[in-house]
């Protein structure tokens, strides 16, 4: 029986290593049925937060084994520490390690670095931790002193991409997940990635005579009297310009 246990741990472990949530959740599956004994002397709630602070610190040294930056991992850890202080049940428990084995999957597959040369590597990283700056190939190289020719090979061959397409491939993420994840305006998002906000000119219509106009509150409503709303309209349009300039 410890076999066993050992051996699933050491499957979900890898799971988390190639960032696969679907395989970790498959291995989470595999533990019904094995008992897992509390330390001597302590009660079920102790038993419970000791094992999600256990298993919080060995995701967080997985994810790192997987070549992903502590920025990354840091504020995860240290929220699930958090977490793991105020659970009280198996139930809560269980439901604690199901997103924190979906999150800390979602770090490695979005932010390793493994497979990468070191150029590479930190070229990656810099960019990452970076957005809000002029992310060009110029300023690259310069500040790893490359030539630009040759940090444009380099990502070409392990990235797949020109820099300016991966740049802005990652301000999009990014603002995605700040969006989802942390509840920011598309305005916030927009300008904690260093995506510009254009402000486009209002469009004026062109009425013919017999036109019945719209009333104000019928056209564009809140947009005229709220100056918040025009900012993240403004803000969407810039994502999507972004995004459109990358498939066309």
């Amino acid at each position: 029986m410890l076999e066993d246990r050992y051996a699933l741990e050491n499957h979900l472990l890898d799971a988390v290593h190639h960032g696969d949530a679907e395989l970790a959740m498959q291995a989470l599956q595999s533990f019904r049925g094995v008992t897992i004994p509390g330390r001597k002397g302590h009660t079920k709630t102790t038993t419970v937060r000791f094992r999600a602070v256990a298993l919080d610190a060995l995701l967080r040294k997985e994810a790192e084994r997987a070549e992903v930056h502590a920025f990354y991992l840091d504020t995860l850890y240290n929220d699930y520490l958090l977490a793991a202080g105020e659970i009280t049940t198996e139930q809560q428990e269980q439901a604690l390690v199901v997103e924190m084995l979906q999150q800390y999957c979602d770090r490695v597959a979005r932010y390793s670095t493994a497979g990468y040369s070191v150029v590479i590597r930190n070229i990656i990283h810099y960019i990452n931790l970076h957005l809000k700056e002029d992310l060009t190939l110029s300023t690259l190289a310069a500040r790893f002193n490359l030539s630009r020719s040759y940090l444009s090979d380099r990502l070409h061959r392990e990235v797949h991409s020109n820099l300016t397409d991966y740049v802005t491939l990652t301000r999009i993420q990014f603002a995605a997940n700040l969006l989802r994840y942390h509840h920011y305006t598309i305005t916030q998002a927009a300008q904690e990635v260093g995506i510009p906000v254009v402000h486009y000119p209002p469009v004026q219509a062109h009425h013919r005579r017999d036109a019945v106009p719209l009333r104000p509150v019928e056209s564009h409503r809140g947009l005229r009297d709220e100056p918040a709303k025009k900012e993240n309209f403004a803000a969407a349009l810039s994502l999507l310009a972004m995004l459109c300039s990358m498939v066309l």
